[in-house]
């Protein structure tokens, strides 16, 4: 299923995106990623890497800065613009926190919707099923509670405008940032609990009656 970028934005503005759809907008080569973001987002940004004892991790970008002012810790993966840079880089996601925010068009599984269906169908082809089924879009988890807030991208997708994905993300950010530093420890911890233990539900579907 492929067709072009402007087909791409013309379609996502005239109706409610498919789950391929996301995962085709977030795979664009030209999406913000997190040295984008801190560029345009935080101040006096100072790199540190590895751990002293074995190696550094190019997936990771980790630093010291400041966001409004505010003295923050920032951690984000980078993914790659070509072949080169995504070998190096390698990224995986992060999504252990207080608080899990998704821009509207990004992704979030533990497997590529083309993986999934080789596994299920032994058909990677049916990868836009895969999508659906996956429940990986940012709307999704928010549905599920595994997401708690899904960030507006600029129409046509967060590529289109560096910038104003910046400007869209910064905005949550102070809020969400000003929420959890007025926050005591105590709390912030049980609710941290109460989400870890959400993100997993388990159960047993019912039969339907029978009469």
């Amino acid at each position: 299923m492929t067709f072009s970028m402007a087909e791409k934005n013309k379609s996502t503005s005239k109706h409610q995106a498919t789950a391929f759809e996301r995962v085709q907008l977030a795979r664009h080569p030209e999406r913000p990623y997190t040295l984008d973001f801190i560029e345009r987002l935080f101040e006096d940004f100072t790199e540190i890497h590895g751990d002293r004892r074995y190696a550094d991790d190019p997936a990771i970008v980790c630093g010291f800065a400041r966001f409004h002012g505010m003295p923050v810790l920032v951690v984000g993966h980078q993914k790659g613009r070509d072949t080169r840079q995504r070998q190096f880089r390698n990224a995986l996601a992060i999504g252990v926190g207080d608080q899990l925010l998704m821009l509207e068009n990004a992704i979030y599984s533990v497997i590529s919707p083309e993986g999934c269906a080789a596994i299920l169908w032994k058909d990677s082809s049916q990868a836009a099923r895969a999508a659906e089924e996956l429940r990986l879009t940012a709307e999704d988890l928010h549905r599920e509670g595994i997401v708690d807030q899904v960030i507006d991208e600029p129409e046509g997708g967060a590529q289109t405008s560096h910038d104003e994905a910046a400007r869209l993300l910064d905005a949550v950010l102070c809020a969400r940032l000003a929420e959890s530093v007025t926050s005591k420890v105590d709390e912030r911890l049980a609710r941290r609990y109460q989400k870890m233990r959400q993100v997993g539900k388990w159960g047993i579907s019912e039969s339907p009656s029978t009469t």
